[in-house]
């Protein structure tokens, strides 16, 4: 019968005035992103309606649109989630935080890294799910940008 080999977790530093960890659980990131989700919907309509407004037409090509959206989310995302608050506007909404595993801010090109992974965690399904499973929270995005989402 064959063995799997567990990989142990890599130790994490333990940080200054803080006697536990909390990490984000799954329902408590669903939420996050459903705001997300809103508040991207809302400022891409915005754009949409001052574009036409000014004259300028999206063609009715769902190849682009979804071009634009990916990119508009994605700067969302990547921007917020690097700058000196760590979270999107629904992170910060529930206490939430993205961190490095040194509890620190993560950079530009980190958050490039998680933002692209979670497509993969969306193909593979599972990639999502597995934040309520993980002893870190982590979701296969997490995992392979070697970040956190904590609270507080």
């Amino acid at each position: 019968m064959n063995q799997i080999e567990t990989v142990p977790l890599p130790p994490l530093p333990s940080v200054p005035g803080v006697q536990e960890i909390r990490y984000a659980g799954f329902w408590m990131r669903v939420a996050a992103g459903i705001l997300d989700s809103i508040i991207v919907s809302a400022a891409m309509g915005v754009c949409t309606a001052f574009a036409s407004m000014v004259g300028i037409y999206l063609p009715n090509n769902n190849t682009l649109v979804t071009a634009v959206a990916v990119l508009f989310t994605g700067a969302y995302s990547v921007f917020l989630e690097s700058s000196s608050r760590q979270a999107t506007v629904g992170m910060m909404a529930f206490g939430m935080r993205v961190t490095d595993y040194q509890y620190q801010r993560i950079s530009l090109e980190k958050a490039i890294v998680r933002f692209l992974s979670e497509y993969v965690s969306t193909a593979v399904v599972i990639g999502f799910i597995m934040i309520a499973f993980t002893k870190r929270k982590q979701g296969l995005h997490d995992i392979i940008a070697e970040t956190l989402v904590v609270v507080g």
